[in-house]
């Protein structure tokens, strides 16, 4: 199994800084580092999440990709399409099993982020300013996981979620 191309698919920085902003998420809402897996697993997840839904916007965008990107893993031959829907789905689970080990309101945030880069991944090119809307949604949950982990929004994490979604919203406009 060709690694690096899984892991180029991947995009390993996107998913450090996905989940470092669950990190962040989670110190925003003061959880208990004496309970570590409530600031760790959601990290994980929405690592895990992430990582998946690259693989799985390659996969969709793999036409595309081999006029535009030839260097992607699947356009170059490092990764074939059902490689890519493989790490897709081994990632998804890992990364809704992360935030179900945490509780079950870890895991229906996992589940609204698992739907919502699903739906980027299959129709972005179709969506518009939607399409804009959904990646900074997805963004702003890596806030939502840490705080359903502790049970605990509170006006800093709701500032923070609502500080990302515009950022992220800017961003993707400008």
């Amino acid at each position: 199994m060709p690694v690096v191309g899984y892991l180029a698919l991947m995009r390993p920085l996107v998913c450090l800084a996905a989940g470092g902003a669950a990190f962040a998420g989670a110190v925003a809402v003061k959880t208990s580092f004496e309970r570590p897996f409530h600031a760790l697993l959601p990290a994980l997840a929405v690592f895990l999440l992430m990582g998946a839904a690259d693989a799985f916007n390659d996969y969709f965008d793999r036409d595309i990709d081999r006029r535009n990107a030839p260097h992607r893993p699947i356009p170059s031959g490092r990764v074939t399409p059902r490689g890519a829907l493989v790490l897709a789905a081994v990632l998804a689970v890992a990364g809704n099993a992360a935030a179900l080990a945490v509780n079950a309101r870890t895991a229906a945030a996992a589940a609204v982020l698992s739907v919502l880069y699903a739906v980027y991944g299959v129709w972005s090119k179709k969506l518009g300013f939607v399409k804009n809307l959904v990646i900074a949604t997805t963004g702003a949950m890596s806030y939502a996981l840490p705080a359903a982990a502790v049970g605990r929004v509170n006006a800093v994490a709701a500032t923070a979620f609502v500080h990302c979604f515009f950022m992220m919203l800017s961003v993707e406009v400008a």
